[in-house]
């Protein structure tokens, strides 16, 4: 559970729409690239730099995987397939943007209803790419689904401790266990 609170952090973290102006700028430059190509395709470069900085909790995450599925069941890898493509529908979002969309706006003609259906689609790679904030976050609504099956999946682990405690320490416990030993003769 810890590593998943750490997983959807940097996920936050990796889709944050507010950047630096330094971020992006580790993208190997095409040879051709005008300075507007360069400065959007860094643009969409910045989630690949945060993952980057980032990408040891994802590893650690999916070095829990077999651990996890044993202890859980097979169908359990569901959760880590889950995250996978979570992450790889921001990294595509973000290719997307870069390379058709962005590159699109303002300089392709399209006729009114084209230009709708390009906004429409852009719009939607970019509530990908960035955290939106909403309740209506498709990613964080995704990670929510995940959190859930995750607790569900880890919730008897947690109860068993606290019902043994309980049981334990509970008067009744103690009544029915430890009775005085009674000498003979003697009340």
């Amino acid at each position: 559970m810890a590593t998943f609170f750490e997983i959807k952090d940097a996920i936050a973290s990796i889709r944050h729409a507010f950047s630096s102006t330094d971020e992006g700028k580790t993208r190997q430059r095409g040879e051709h690239e005008t300075k507007e190509e360069s400065n959007l395709l860094d643009r969409g470069y910045i989630v690949f730099e945060r993952y980057e900085a980032q990408k040891e909790i994802f590893q650690k995450f999916n070095t829990l995987k077999y651990r996890f599925m044993a202890a859980f069941g097979e169908d359990t890898e569901e959760i880590f397939t889950e995250i996978n493509r979570t992450l790889n529908k921001i990294f595509i979002s973000s290719r997307m943007l870069v390379e058709h969309y962005w590159q699109r706006q303002g300089r392709v003609e399209m006729s009114k209803e084209e230009f709708a259906k390009h906004l429409e689609e852009m719009h939607k790679h970019e509530g990908i790419f960035w955290d939106t904030m909403s309740e209506e976050d498709e990613v964080r609504k995704k990670l929510q689904k995940i959190q859930t099956k995750l607790e569900a999946t880890t919730k008897p682990v947690f109860e068993e401790p606290i019902k043994t405690y309980s049981i334990l320490t509970s008067k009744w416990a103690w009544a029915n266990t430890y009775q005085a030993p009674v000498r003979q003769g003697h009340k």
